[in-house]
């Protein structure tokens, strides 16, 4: 919808509010309201929670889907979810998603067969950029932690490395909940960037499966697997400095080095093919973020 601008005086410009967005508030003469200004906009809000935000799911009978229907719901921006459920076990899956996936989120009620699951806290714009490099921080670790670990064939950080991952889970959705809401300041292409962590969250999916399957091979991994492993860990580190720090120049040679990684594939086939296929997954997941990295910085 367009608004207007009037002129009050020498110096300001007023717009009217539209009157379904007043009814829905309930807003009177005198409130007060929230004005935040974004790379893209301005962000109006007032601090009251309309009845849309809130979402009640029957998940009874089906525990395969409470985790993802929770976290779909927590990303689309909802501030309640009232969750309907069926027995002790689905209980104790809902308790698990919102304490290790939903930052700012908490259970606020709870009878036999429902809980409520409210916001507690709310996000500012300011908390995206620190948390967004906080996905890229344990997604790197993980990788260095776990080339290290397979130089010593280490189960017991293998084992640590996929808890970690629940990290990379719970900052992923925390900042594609921001995205959706539109609280974050730091760049204009919204989809491009829900795209991104997104992806992000996969290539973290791919090194904890990556450690899963190693606590279950035996014997001291092969020399080729390392390489590979290292070469992948290199790709990744070199992303990270050409998202923060975008030159074409560090994008042509990020492609040379995707490229030269997939000729040194061919040449040296890595004989567990299972750990290698993550590596070079997690290789074209990097590859393919090229475009939406030029879409948010170009």
């Amino acid at each position: 919808m367009k608004r207007k601008i009037v002129q009050h005086g020498p110096s300001t410009l007023t717009i009217s509010l539209p009157s379904q967005w007043v009814r829905k508030f309930n807003l009177k003469k005198g409130e007060d309201v929230t004005i935040e200004q974004l790379k893209n906009g301005l962000f109006l809000s007032t601090g009251k929670s309309p009845h849309h935000e809130q979402k009640r799911i029957n998940v009874k009978g089906l525990p395969a889907i409470i985790t993802r229907a929770i976290a779909a719901l927590y990303k689309a921006g909802y501030d309640e979810i009232i969750v309907e459920y069926d027995g002790p076990d689905e209980l104790d899956r809902i308790h698990q998603t919102v304490s290790n996936e939903h930052i700012g989120f908490e259970i606020v009620d709870e009878t036999r067969d429902t809980v409520v699951i409210k916001k507690v806290s709310e996000p500012s714009a300011e908390e995206f950029y620190i948390i967004f490099r906080r996905i890229f921080h344990f997604i790197i670790t993980t990788a260095d932690e776990g080339l290290e670990a397979t130089r010593k064939d280490d189960k017991e950080t293998y084992r640590k490395l996929v808890i970690r991952d629940k990290n990379v889970n719970k900052l992923s959705n925390f900042c594609r909940r921001l995205v959706n809401n539109r609280r974050q300041t730091e760049y204009d292409q919204e989809t491009a960037l829900y795209h991104l962590i997104e992806q992000l969250e996969k290539i973290g999916d791919d090194y904890k499966d990556l450690n899963k399957h190693l606590i279950e091979q035996k014997g001291k991994p092969a020399d080729s697997l390392l390489a590979l492993y290292q070469q992948t860990n290199n790709l990744l580190r070199e992303y990270e400095e050409l998202f923060f720090r975008f030159e074409l120049k560090k994008l042509n040679a990020f492609f040379e080095t995707y490229e030269a990684l997939l000729r040194w594939s061919q040449k040296n086939p890595v004989k567990d093919h299972q750990a290698a296929y993550f590596l070079l997954n997690i290789a074209r997941e990097l590859h393919g973020l090229s475009g939406v990295t030029m879409i948010l910085h170009l």
